[in-house]
């Protein structure tokens, strides 16, 4: 739970709507975020908002800060904060551990890098081999040596990097079957989207507003901007 406008708080609210059973939208891209498991999210998050249990007001940037510094006992987060660890509280490093996360079912996910390239390009032969290339098992290997993210190609870690890395073994046991931040078949709305769930999310924890009546109005707005 972060700051207002950022839109990791929608994502924090997405991830309990699934730890309860349920989503931001059905099978067919109906939206269903006043639905029961997500306004028992919005309840679980409210407790702990309430009792002071997470960090209020902050930034993404601070809170990665408040835990990689020791100012928090635990977050969740992706597998690029572990180098931010390190070179920031090298004394501490062997001490942070991951692990899935703390639900039956799937965890979010999606792409965080990708390479493409226009359907214009004047050079489409060398375009087409320059994807190849990327996209080769040779360069992905070479990928996880450089970044903090998990290279993108099926089975680009060699068992040396994961050893080297043993923080990876979570994220790497429920990427494939991780849940999509962007809710399926809205994918070009969701810088429409993430900022309807966040203010529901303030109306409940700043002013109290009930779960329901706040998802209850952010699934009309929803309906109203982008429904199928």
């Amino acid at each position: 739970m972060v700051n207002a406008n950022e839109d990791p708080t929608y994502e924090m609210l997405l991830m309990w709507s699934i730890a309860n059973g349920g989503s931001y939208a059905d099978e067919n891209g109906n939206f269903t975020v006043n639905s029961q498991p997500v306004v028992d999210a919005l309840n679980f998050m409210k407790a702990l908002y309430s009792e002071g249990l997470v960090p209020q007001g902050m930034t993404e940037t601070d809170q990665r800060a408040l835990f990689a510094t020791g100012g928090s006992a635990m977050t969740i987060d992706g597998q690029w904060l572990f180098p931010f660890i390190r070179k920031n509280n090298p004394d501490d490093f062997d001490c942070y551990k991951s692990a899935q996360h703390p639900w039956d079912g799937p965890g979010t996910g999606g792409i965080n890098m990708a390479l493409a390239i226009s359907s214009d390009s004047g050079n489409p032969d060398a375009a087409f081999e320059f994807l190849k290339t990327a996209a080769s098992s040779e360069l992905q290997s070479q990928f996880a040596n450089y970044s903090p993210y998990i290279p993108y190609g099926k089975n680009a870690l060699t068992e040396e990097q994961i050893a080297q890395q043993p923080y990876l073994k979570p994220y790497i046991a429920s990427s494939g079957g991780a849940h999509p931040v962007a809710i399926p078949g809205h994918a070009d709305e969701f810088n429409l989207i993430w900022p309807i769930l966040v203010d529901a999310v303030l109306r409940t924890l700043r002013n109290d507003v009930p779960a329901q009546e706040s998802l209850d109005q952010a699934q009309a707005e929803l309906e109203a901007c982008c429904a199928n």
